[in-house]
């Protein structure tokens, strides 16, 4: 439990450090509920090391109706919802104070106009609309590319199939409560089985449609998973490791025999590793569920077991 609290405290003193100084030069990366979104000019980072984006596309991507965006005399205005209630934002070109329900707020940056694009502070305009925003800086392996993850409130939830074995052994549903928090899933039901009829039941939660994630912790076989890939159960997972955990993807491909244990015939990855206490759990996705959504959900579940296997014992 110590080592629990301190990877929380550790968690909670380094997200705020996502949202500044973490871009290098090079393409910024929207996605909103799991869909990348389309922009017809770049976002980027102004002098305030704020990002700023096309205006008409977010607000697609957040679901608001083009009706409800609408600019004149230099003001922007976009009616949404916050707490389930109407909300209208207004930005005025190079000011740095918005509205918000005709309420002054002063930001820390301004909207702009650049080659006839309006745009605007994203973490200002999600955030108000009770979005989740986290922030995935470049890598190693993508030098030249970033991330920025947004989370709508009807965003639900996922629900996690594993042992009752895996639940008792180091805090591991509420490791995934902290990991949806910090990734902003708002609900995850991890549903227990009984070790002993713990396969029997995965074919029906998989085929009822009840499981997007199973949390393998060695009680499935791997004739049991090679019988589950051949029938196209499990989603492909490289795109959303590249995405969202690069530094996982660096792993997996710098491990000859990891790599055989989470990827099919065809070398496509179809778990996505997690190490706990030596030994590793297996993440496998169902082919109907959304993968980035899940796929982010166990990136963070293993950002919170690495920050507690480097807490001090004491």
């Amino acid at each position: 439990m110590k080592k629990l609290l301190a990877a929380i405290l550790a968690l909670i003193i380094l997200l705020p450090c996502f949202a500044t100084n973490i871009f290098a030069d090079g393409i910024i990366e929207v996605v909103v509920d799991g869909t990348q979104v389309e922009f017809d000019a770049a976002p980027f980072i102004d002098e305030n090391n704020r990002t700023l984006v096309p205006i008409r596309a977010l607000c697609v991507a957040l679901g608001i109706a083009d009706e409800n965006v609408s600019f004149s005399e230099g003001v922007i205005t976009i009616k949404g919802e916050a707490k389930g209630e109407p909300c209208t934002i207004s930005l005025t070109i190079g000011s740095n104070v918005a509205m918000v329900n005709g309420i002054g707020e002063v930001l820390d940056t301004a909207a702009q106009i650049v080659d006839d694009r309006t745009f605007v502070p994203l973490r200002f305009v999600t955030e108000t609309f009770d979005c989740h925003v986290l922030f995935y800086g470049a890598s190693a392996m993508y030098p030249n590319r970033s991330l920025i993850d947004i989370k709508s409130p009807a965003y639900t939830k996922l629900v996690v199939y594993t042992t009752q074995t895996a639940v008792n052994d180091e805090h591991v549903g509420k490791v995934l409560e902290i990991a949806a928090a910090i990734t902003g899933i708002h609900q995850v039901d991890c549903i227990i089985g009984e070790n002993d009829t713990f396969v029997e039941r995965l074919d029906l939660m998989q085929l009822s449609g009840q499981m997007d994630i199973l949390m393998d912790t060695g009680f499935v076989t791997d004739e049991k998973l090679k019988e589950l890939t051949d029938a196209g159960r499990f989603a492909k997972l490289d795109e959303a490791i590249a995405l969202y955990a690069p530094t996982a993807l660096e792993w997996i491909n710098s491990d000859s025999e990891l790599k055989a244990k989470v990827c099919d015939s065809d070398g496509n990855i179809i778990a996505f590793p997690v190490k706990r206490n030596g030994k590793i759990d297996r993440f496998y996705i169902s082919a109907f569920s959304d993968v980035n959504k899940a796929v982010s959900l166990i990136h963070g579940f293993r950002e919170v077991i690495l920050s507690m296997e480097a807490a001090p014992n004491n």
